[in-house]
């Protein structure tokens, strides 16, 4: 899937323009991806209702249309009082301004051979801003495209306040790139009706999530105190700062500087940690540890094979990953014969869920790798879906909301049938980041997740438990058989 050439303030200028502030944005046509002429941008924009067409020049200019009504290859033109035409960038500069259409019959134009088309001129006969027509083909440098904005005068639909041409596009219609968006709004399903139901979100509530990781422990028959919990994820999913959010919630308050965090080119985890968390300073650890990897990328980190030596407890706390260099039972620490309490008793991927629809091919067949790995050994598989707030504006506003939040559930879903693993498997979370204060939502959420890896352990153990007795119950058969 290709990335969108906007920024994050660009769109919020957007919604500005528009006066929509949970517009969210899809990218439905680029040029470079799709072929620039008019049967391709039709075929994937028609009938997608509210669009935005932003064209890129060679000058440095980006500009273009919004319409809320739909694109149709109908030769007709629409009737559109909300359309605008619109300026980003001149010469790389950012230099917003909004041209509102003042003609609404004539805001946009429809025909099955041409690009994004706006206006009308009445007295000239000729649009105000067609992006292309026909086909254009790329040069190795650009698409010279046909487009034109000629319509600049007197009887043109678009309102121009002192504003030329040259101001608009630098007369240049010579593309780098050519996107479409789809603008729809973020949705919640009804208050009553939530796609998960929440135990709720309550200091209490909270308060009882806290007990029961607290007094966790897990079957004492397999001699194990700690549960050991492995995190796995691309770089900047948010692993560490997954620990990071669960030891500030006993703590009592935000810390992020424990595991290392941060946006950086490659992980920001260099060494292999076994997190525990003690709710008071040198006390008592809880009955779990949190065991943070390297990320994930496509030509560097943990392969398959040094996962597997992870999940078999082989590599020690604080082992030093070398991105060039796999584990081997030569390397540094190197445990060969793991006791039960050193294995891994639950698998975490963690996936940043406004990034897994863009997810490299090359990751996502590490991770399905490393699930066959984990489903030979029987071991149970969780999912967090890290940054909801990323994806649902009304989550960004209030994390409780996310049981209610339609694009948050087809979240769920989509990593559900990607990886394979039951949705009840698979648990929305925010981790702190700019927070600088707990947060009740926040806390339940991530306690919430804790306390479903739990349990899955919990149905690893007893698995584990009836094979052993299973196997304790044939040796004596065997020994009575042979008296």
């Amino acid at each position: 899937m290709s990335k969108s050439k906007l920024s994050s303030q660009d769109f919020k200028q957007f919604k500005v323009w528009m006066k929509h502030p949970k517009a969210e944005f899809k990218l439905l046509y680029k040029a470079s991806r799709d072929g620039c002429n008019g049967q391709a941008f039709h075929k994937l924009c028609d009938n997608k209702g509210p669009t935005l067409s932003v064209a890129y020049n060679t000058a440095g200019y980006a500009f273009g249309g919004y319409i809320s009504v739909s694109w149709s290859s109908a030769n007709k033109y629409l009737n559109d009082p909300s359309a605008f035409l619109f300026r980003l960038y001149d010469h790389k500069q950012s230099k917003p301004i909004k041209l509102q259409c003042s003609n609404a019959t004539y805001a946009a134009y429809c025909n099955v051979t041409f690009g994004p088309t706006f206006g009308y001129n009445v007295n000239s006969g000729s649009h105000d801003l067609v992006f292309f027509s026909a086909t254009c083909n790329h040069n190795g440098t650009c698409f010279p495209t046909n487009g034109s904005a000629a319509g600049w005068a007197p009887g043109g639909s678009y309102q121009i306040p002192n504003i030329t041409i040259q101001d608009f596009c630098g007369g240049n219609y010579q593309y780098t790139e050519i996107e479409v968006y789809e603008i729809s709004e973020a949705k919640l399903f009804d208050e009553d009706k939530p796609w998960r139901k929440a135990d709720g979100w309550t200091p209490k509530i909270r308060g009882v999530l806290k007990d029961y990781v607290s007094v966790y422990a897990p079957l004492k028959q397999l001699s194990v105190r700690q549960i050991r919990i492995l995190l796995v994820g691309q770089i900047g999913a948010g692993k560490s700062s997954f620990f990071n959010t669960i030891n500030s919630i006993y703590r009592g308050y935000v810390t992020t500087t424990q595991a290392t965090t941060g946006c950086a080119p490659h992980s920001m985890t260099t060494k292999y940690r076994m997190y525990e968390v003690r709710p008071e300073r040198g006390g008592q650890s809880l009955n779990f540890r949190l065991c943070d990897t390297m990320g994930l990328e496509d030509g560097q980190g943990p392969g398959s094979s040094d996962l597997c030596y992870l999940l078999d407890g082989s590599v020690p706390d604080w082992f030093q990953f070398n991105s060039t260099v796999h584990i081997t039972p030569e390397s540094p620490g190197f445990v060969k014969d793991p006791g039960f309490s050193s294995k891994i008793h639950c698998a975490v991927f963690v996936i940043d869920s406004s990034t897994v629809g863009v997810m490299s091919q090359k990751v996502f067949e590490k991770l399905s790798d490393i699930r066959g790995h984990v489903n030979q050994r029987g071991i149970p598989l969780i999912i967090l879906l890290t940054k909801i707030d990323q994806v649902c504006p009304y989550v960004a506003e209030d994390v409780t909301q996310v049981y209610h939040s339609e694009h948050i559930q087809e979240k769920v879903d989509e990593v559900s049938a990607k990886f394979g693993v039951p949705r009840a498997q698979v648990m929305p979370i925010k981790n702190y980041e700019s927070e600088t204060e707990l947060n009740l939502g926040i806390d339940i959420l991530a306690l919430s997740a804790l306390r479903q890896m739990m349990r899955c352990a919990d149905s690893y153990f007893d698995d584990r438990y009836d094979l052993l007795a299973s196997d304790k119950l044939s040796n004596m058969n065997i020994r009575q058989a042979t008296k």
